[in-house]
């Protein structure tokens, strides 16, 4: 009785099988670009090393582009939330003069510190407590300097400054470094350096909850929207920009890699 495998060989013997099929997962199984481009790559080695064929790379950016024609993508539309509700939201406890709860009070730290710094959650949760690295400057002082491990002289970090927000003489409520030091010193018996840690426990938050609280805010101040923790920064960003008029400025103040980068990220 002979042998019959389970499965069989298809050799690909030209270029043109090649790109029949990859026009059949696009018109008949209505594959998007992306999954297309991820049978290129599954497809290279086996068809280069088993078959000695190597598709003609203008050909696939010819296909590319005429796959993007004649399907283009569709952004989904947001609906971006309200920085004066959200910000709103954060002083109602401080208007009617009520001690906000130890909840209330880290998300206002880490909302108000995300929108004055210009930072990812991954840059909020890697911010240090510990005394020579967070420092609350008095009457205009100088923050001392020093150098870090991955620093040379020439190369150095840049250091973070949280601005004073007054009012008629004195600080407002959603000061952002007052609130900050409120939540510094209700923590304070946390065994860990990160500044955001889970103010009950007293455990380290990750970068994964340190963006969902983000969004928490936004989402309780202004319902049914689909904020992203990423639109803080890039608000942030946009008054940055109104304020100084300077991209360059911009761009260092948040650290963003590159201007185009900016551009397309700042609201």
């Amino acid at each position: 009785m002979p042998f019959i495998p389970a499965f069989r060989f298809i050799w690909v013997t030209s270029q043109d099988v090649v790109l029949r099929f990859l026009c059949h997962l696009f018109h008949v199984k209505n594959r998007t670009l992306a999954t297309i481009r991820t049978h290129e790559a599954a497809l290279k080695a086996p068809m280069f090393y088993g078959c000695n064929l190597t598709i003609d790379t203008q050909w696939l950016d010819w296909l590319h582009r005429s796959f993007f024609l004649q399907r283009p993508p569709c952004q989904q539309p947001r609906q971006f939330w309200s920085l004066g509700k959200s910000t709103g939201f954060l002083g109602t406890y401080a208007v009617l003069n009520i001690a906000p709860s130890k909840d209330q009070l880290f998300r206002k730290a880490l909302f108000l510190t995300a929108l004055t710094l210009e930072m990812r959650a991954s840059q909020l949760h890697a911010l240090s407590r510990h005394a020579a690295w967070t420092v609350f400057a008095t009457n205009d002082a100088p923050v001392p300097l020093f150098m870090t491990k991955n620093e040379r002289e020439g190369h150095s970090l840049l250091h973070f400054t949280i601005p004073v927000w007054f009012e008629e003489g004195s600080h407002r409520l959603l000061c952002p470094v007052v609130v900050l030091r409120s939540y510094l010193l209700s923590t304070e018996a946390a065994p860990w350096e990160n500044i955001f840690v889970w103010p009950h426990s007293l455990r380290k938050c990750s970068r994964v909850h340190i963006a969902q609280e983000l969004c928490m805010v936004n989402e309780s101040a202004d319902l049914e929207k689909c904020p992203k923790d990423q639109d803080v920064r890039k608000m942030a960003a946009s008054f940055l920009f109104l304020c100084s008029y300077s991209l360059d400025t911009t761009r260092q103040g948040g650290q963003w890699s590159s201007l185009p980068v900016l551009s397309s990220g700042a609201t």
